[in-house]
């Protein structure tokens, strides 16, 4: 097993190696935090998943806080390290080595900036360093990039897929919409005709898992979407949930209760589904009162769809 897959076993958990589009948004969101320092890391406080990265860093009983008043350089260094194992895998997309570059060049400026403000020997000597590592990373991320057998990473990953283990933990339908989102990353930035072709066949394999042709009660399949969901990947569910609208907000809605201990019933999924409905849904996906499983899918596919490099700024 390889460092990587340590650090983001630690992260997610035991079943990290079947959540690849996840540890490509970890890495994202790592990096931009590195970007954005103290406004980076206070925007990881509302997401379980990206607290305990910084937890794991700091190893004190106020992570966070101690991270931000006290010592962003050093928590920086160690998130470097992280990423730096994440980043070493094969099986990251291009979308996401793309953007974790982008934000990589942007840490310089910021970096020699705050060097140039500060007095202190230790402090100016540990921005050096990363600046230093910075770079390296960066010449390792466009060597592993360069070594990325995408069409052979898509393929392993669609048999993974029909095996049901891509995704296990995650349920069929957070699952299946997360094998979509994984095949648009690797295809990403595209032109449209091969983008969307290579949609249409990963849909076509969601189909023929997701076979059953009656719709279902909108609600009743938000509530088995988050009840088919193990305990050990709810934290998982609720980080890719927490930007989302539409179907996915209203399963992470869910979610949430079941993190909290509260009990979960077709009232609270009807509740679920009429706030999204009214408050975060623009593109109508609740809109309707039945929808076919293989539907929620590709709806939660198009919530994880990369974000451009103008919605990140």
């Amino acid at each position: 097993m390889t460092s990587g897959n340590t650090e983001l076993q630690r992260i997610i958990g035991p079943d990290a190696d079947a959540y690849p589009l996840v540890a490509d948004r970890i890495a994202i969101d790592l990096t931009n935090a590195l970007r954005g320092a103290e406004a980076g890391l206070r925007g990881f406080r509302g997401r379980p998943i990206l607290r305990r990265v910084v937890g794991g860093i700091t190893g004190s009983g106020q992570e966070l806080q101690s991270a931000i008043g006290q010592d962003i350089v050093v928590t920086q260094h160690a998130m470097l390290a992280l990423v730096k194992a994440v980043m070493s895998e094969t099986e990251r997309t291009k979308t996401c080595m793309n953007k974790v570059l982008r934000n990589l060049r942007a840490v310089k400026p910021y970096v020699d900036e705050l060097s140039r403000r500060e007095s202190q020997a230790l402090r100016v000597e540990l921005h050096e360093v990363i600046r230093t590592e910075s770079a390296q990373l960066l010449a390792t991320i466009e060597k592993v990039k360069v070594q990325v057998d995408r069409e052979a990473t898509v393929r392993r990953l669609t048999e993974r897929y029909r095996a049901g283990d891509l995704t296990e933990g995650l349920g069929m339908a957070a699952g299946s919409g997360l094998f979509l989102a994984t095949i648009e990353w690797h295809y990403w930035g595209e032109e449209r005709e091969r983008l969307e072709r290579e949609k249409k066949a990963a849909l076509a394999v969601v189909r023929q898992r997701l076979s059953d042709p009656r719709p279902r009660p909108m609600d009743e399949a938000a509530l088995e979407a988050a009840a088919s969901v193990s305990q050990g990947a709810l934290e998982t569910l609720l980080y890719l949930a927490a930007p989302a609208s539409g179907v996915l907000r209203a399963t992470g809605m869910l979610a949430e209760r079941r993190i909290a201990g509260l009990p979960l019933c077709e009232e609270h999924a009807q509740d679920a589904v009429a706030i999204t409905r009214c408050v975060s849904d623009p593109d109508r996906q609740l809109e309707d009162a039945y929808i076919r499983d293989w539907e929620v899918a590709e709806f939660i596919a198009k919530e994880l769809r990369p974000l451009t490099d103008i919605e990140m700024e």
